[in-house]
């Protein structure tokens, strides 16, 4: 889950008080400079954050969690360094500020938060929508700048959840960290398998099977080639020309200006991974493009409904297929994996700066 913080909220519970110190101080030698797809995570209106959650069957204890994090988390370098703007003041092309990575001394305490919650917090509302709403409010907090840029909240609830978890524990990650891969390699390196709690799991190994050339063989690799030429020189025209004159067509996702600073909702649902599993193996493709058709499906069902009541004069319709007007046109940004080496990897493998998984 990314989340955009950027606009105000009204919390569930609390403030929490997080020891906001003065980031301007200085901080001895700088670091590493933020590269460029992390100064892009940084630009105004565009400060990006990951979110997860993890169910416990069980209520977690705070001080054996806190020392698990700070095991896992404070061994890689992202996780104890906090930005700082370059001494120099420099700007990049895009108008942010040059930064830079600066080694810290981290207080587990000011990262790992464990919220009182009353019974009324929950039988208010119900304790899924409890969580529901707490994750929201999460996501119009900011990430203080003065310390690293990730932070814990873990939910003891006093009811189980339709998921069957009496605790919730939310991860939150300003996106210049890491990536969703190199953060499941994060997870993965804590985890231990179940016939042996002292061993690490084994990570699957991707190879591609080396096939025979022949003739036909040959000339199929010919017209994928000149497809794979014809539709990237078609992308770029589309790209050049989105860039320059064509606009999105006015539709129900398309909000006005000022979208960002309303209250937006989140509803969290679970699947089965069997169930997934099945639609991938049947269809003969990857548990990423069984989501992507799952999240393609359901906006076509949206977008067909909404320009349904639309054409109904607001009145609710059964008919939720068929009403997409013509020439539809919006935008969407896909971001994909393009490192060299494929799968989940090692921890240690993506942090090593001449790894092919960086």
């Amino acid at each position: 889950m990314e989340a955009n913080a950027s606009f105000e909220f009204q919390s569930l519970l609390k403030p929490i008080r997080t020891g906001r110190q003065d980031p301007t101080k200085d901080h001895g030698e700088l670091g590493d400079p933020l590269s460029p797809m992390g100064r892009l995570f940084h630009r105004p209106g565009s400060s990006i954050y990951i979110m997860g959650l993890l169910g416990s069957k069980t209520t977690i204890d705070p001080s054996h969690f806190k020392a698990g994090v700070a095991s896992a988390f404070l061994a890689y370098p992202r996780f104890t360094s906090l930005l700082v703007a370059d001494k120099k003041g420099s700007f990049s092309g895009d108008g942010s500020a040059k930064m830079r990575w600066v080694k810290t001394e981290v207080d587990i305490d000011q990262h790992v938060f464990f919220p009182k919650i009353e019974p009324k917090d929950t039988s208010n509302v119900g304790v899924d929508k409890f969580v529901e709403e707490y994750t929201r409010d999460l996501t119009g907090i900011p990430l203080d700048m003065s310390k690293p840029l990730w932070d814990v909240h873990v939910l003891n609830l006093d009811k189980m959840t339709t998921q069957g978890a009496m605790a919730v524990a939310l991860f939150r990650f300003h996106h210049c960290i890491g990536d969703g891969m190199s953060l499941m390699s994060l997870f993965m390196s804590f985890t231990r398998k179940a016939s042996d709690p002292t061993a690490k799991p084994s990570l699957p190994v991707f190879s591609r099977k080396k096939q025979q050339m022949d003739p036909a063989s040959k000339r199929g690799r010919c017209l994928s080639f000149l497809r794979v030429l014809w539709n990237t020189l078609v992308d770029i025209f589309y790209l050049l020309a989105t860039a320059f004159f064509l606009d999105d067509t006015p539709n129900p996702l398309k909000g006005p200006k000022d979208a960002r600073q309303s209250p937006r909702r989140i509803i969290l649902k679970s699947v089965r991974m069997e169930d997934i599993k099945f639609v991938k193996h049947i269809t003969k493709t990857t548990v990423n493009d069984v989501v992507m058709g799952v999240v393609e499906a359901g906006v076509s069902r949206y977008l067909n409904r909404r320009y349904g009541e639309i054409n109904q004069g607001g009145n609710k319709v059964k008919n939720s297929i068929g009403n997409l007007p013509q020439k539809l046109r919006f935008r969407a940004t896909i971001y994909f994996n393009i490192r060299a080496v494929q799968g989940i990897q090692a921890v240690e493998n993506m942090i090593n700066k001449d790894s092919q998984a960086r």
